[in-house]
């Protein structure tokens, strides 16, 4: 019988394969009741270019008898064009630098003709250009492993063993700078009983730590009096991304000035 159907991808000519023992041959036929002759004597019939999948009838026919078998039937299969489909991301920015989260599957590949092999890629140069092949990510999904520290693009490549490759959407994952926040003064001395104003810097909003001997924690500019030498440590955050940056300053404490006994 037919062991063999055909298929492609896009409109064209598909060709159909039989096997048949030795002294046996096909005639092919358009239609079921097989008056339509197509083609005698022959194992494999390639078809007119079609546009629709279509079913053609081989008959099996003894070579030295004549007797023929029931009609069979082949079907020639035209796929859709292959489509990459859609991505997303979990992660659409990260602070400064870190590993972007899972790359998932919005929409399925769909069309083409045989296995999807699939191939992940990543560029740090633009949404267009630079992409390379990232190793190991052969799967529908990817979760990347690495750090990365520039804005990075991401697609999804997909072919088949007869399909040309097509790509998914690409995603960019932005690499937002970190808030560049400072202290004034860099450092500090102050005897003890005394305070010394400190000024953040860089940021939109902040908090101070630790609050012990603070005037505030919550505000750009406090006044710290601690009794022994103490690290403060102030968190700035970017009110518009979110990110978020520390500097820390030491204010050393010595003893106060005596005036001594004459």
């Amino acid at each position: 019988g037919v062991s063999l159907n055909g298929a492609r991808t896009g409109a064209g000519s598909v060709t159909l394969t039989g096997t048949v023992p030795a002294g046996v041959i096909y005639d092919w036929y358009s239609n079921a009741t097989a008056t339509i002759l197509l083609l005698a004597g022959s194992n494999s019939y390639t078809t007119p270019s079609i546009s629709q999948t279509t079913t053609y009838y081989p008959v099996a026919r003894n070579i030295t008898t004549g007797c023929t078998s029931a009609t069979a039937s082949a079907v020639a299969t035209i796929n859709p064009v292959l489509s990459g489909g859609v991505i997303n991301s979990v992660t659409t920015s990260i602070c400064g630098s870190g590993i972007p989260g899972a790359l998932n599957s919005t929409t399925a590949a769909t069309g083409g003709t045989g296995t999807y092999i699939y191939q992940w890629q990543s560029s740090a140069t633009s949404s267009v250009s630079g992409f390379t092949d990232i190793a190991g990510a052969n799967a529908a999904t990817y979760t990347p492993s690495s750090s990365i520290s520039v804005t990075t693009y991401y697609r999804r490549a997909v072919s088949t063993a007869t399909d040309a490759v097509v790509y998914s959407n690409v995603l960019a994952v932005t690499v937002v700078s970190l808030p560049n926040v400072k202290i004034s003064p860099g450092s500090a001395t102050i005897s003890n009983g005394n305070s010394q104003t400190l000024t953040a810097s860089g940021a939109d909003t902040y908090v101070w730590t630790p609050s012990t001997n603070l005037s505030a924690t919550t505000i750009g500019t406090i006044s710290a009096s601690p009794t022994v030498t103490t690290a403060y440590t102030v968190t700035g955050t970017n009110a518009a991304t979110s990110c978020v940056n520390t500097a820390t300053i030491t204010v050393t404490v010595v003893p106060a000035l005596s005036s001594g006994t004459i």
